[in-house]
């Protein structure tokens, strides 16, 4: 590439400079610029540079340092100067010219999580996904490098041994990350845009039946993890989500009027949890064990992570198999529909938004009910056809 006319005069101005002085580089300042300048070596090379200060987003503190725009042989004058302009205009916004080298992992720890932990209520689900399936497969690649084809491949590498519904969760974290990104200037286009949920089926209905939620009990008598037996007591008992109970604390127990209040479900909105006797006989438990502002205080100030393996190792000794704990929320509904409450209280009961989904995927009936069902429809045609029989036909 040519040297533009301009570039070539502070060129042969800088040499000029430099051998009166006998200096190892002079700086050519730009007045069509303020910040710009160019670096000339004795040997004839060039360099664009510019002064660049701001607050750093990855530490929060403050800086001030040169920033090559690029080699003069390979950029011109007039791009110079707009790269000038626009690495000027990213640092006003906020975001470090450091920022664009950092690696996917970097970029998680440093801005992503910090937005999510404001703005989402699953920002530790977020933390545990992105640890134990990105991370260590293209956490290492720049922001900028990483393409559509590296997120494509990690996702079809799961797809033969996760779950669809893991899978779909982990796109979801990978579309949320670069959209970030893009939104942080970091990117100019999304790699995960094209990416497409999977389709999955959730008309999963496994609720524990009586048989089993006694065994149940019985396995969780002494187990060595009491905050996991307290948790699975109050599952079953309220029909929360996991994550709500986790997130619960002392301060919202309301034992007075025996509610829990609920400061952000998955719908988004604020809800009470009734308390019945079993509920507040874990309340009482949880205060014995408190240790922080949490129901479930996990490490230091933080909640409790959610107890996958002390689940496991219940339900193995109950010999109780493919159970969750989402499945305790559906149970303590099937429960209540079961001894006769009303769907529209069993909805209002969970916090759903329509009593539609209870009815759809929450409201599982025993056996005892189908077949109570099926016989008061025998006995309404077994009428109807006795009256055909013996009725008049006028």
């Amino acid at each position: 590439m040519a040297i533009c006319k301009k570039t070539q005069w502070l060129l042969n101005e800088g040499l000029k400079k430099l051998s009166q002085s006998r200096s190892k580089q002079k700086q050519m300042h730009i007045d069509d610029a303020p910040g710009l300048f160019l670096v000339v070596y004795p040997s004839g090379n060039a360099n664009w540079r510019t002064r660049i200060e701001g607050k750093n987003p990855l530490s929060g503190k403050k800086y001030s340092h040169n920033v090559s725009l690029g080699q003069a042989s390979k950029v011109s004058y007039i791009e110079a100067i707009a790269r000038c302009e626009e690495l000027k205009k990213r640092t006003a916004e906020g975001i470090s010219p450091d920022a664009h080298n950092m690696t996917l992992a970097e970029f998680f720890d440093t801005i992503y999580l910090p937005w999510a932990k404001r703005n989402k209520r699953s920002a530790r689900d977020d933390i545990s996904r992105f640890n134990n399936h990105i991370r260590d497969s293209i956490g290492n690649l720049r922001v900028s490098e990483v393409r559509h084809l590296h997120l494509q491949r990690l996702v079809s590498s799961m797809e033969s041994s996760k779950s669809i519904p893991l899978v779909n969760r982990i796109i979801a974290l990978l579309k949320a990350n670069f959209r970030q990104a893009n939104l942080a200037g970091l990117i100019t286009s999304n790699p995960a845009a094209l990416l497409r949920m999977r389709k999955e089926n959730n008309e999963r209905s496994r609720t524990l039946s009586k048989s089993e939620l006694n065994t149940l009990y019985r396995s969780m008598e002494g187990d060595s993890d009491r905050l996991c037996t307290l948790l699975i007591r109050l599952l079953l008992a309220t029909g929360m989500r996991i994550s709500e109970a986790l997130n619960a604390k002392h301060a919202d127990v309301d034992e007075e009027n025996r509610l829990l209040k609920l400061h952000r479900t998955k719908n988004g909105k604020s809800r009470f949890v009734a308390l019945s006797d079993e509920a507040m006989m874990v309340m009482k438990e949880l205060r014995q064990l408190r240790q922080n502002d949490y129901l479930f205080p996990g490490s230091g100030q933080n909640a409790m992570s959610r107890p996958t393996n002390s689940l496991k190792r219940i339900l193995q000794r109950a010999g109780i198999e493919g159970v969750t704990y989402h499945d305790m929320r559906r149970t303590a509904c099937s429960l209540l529909v079961n001894s006769g409450v009303p769907l529209l209280d069993a909805s209002k009961y969970l916090g759903h938004s329509s009593v539609a989904v209870t009815a759809a995927h929450y409201a599982v009936l025993d056996n005892s009910r189908l077949h109570e069902a099926a016989t008061k429809i025998s006995e309404v045609l077994r009428h109807a056809a006795t009256q055909c029989v013996g009725g008049s036909h006028e």
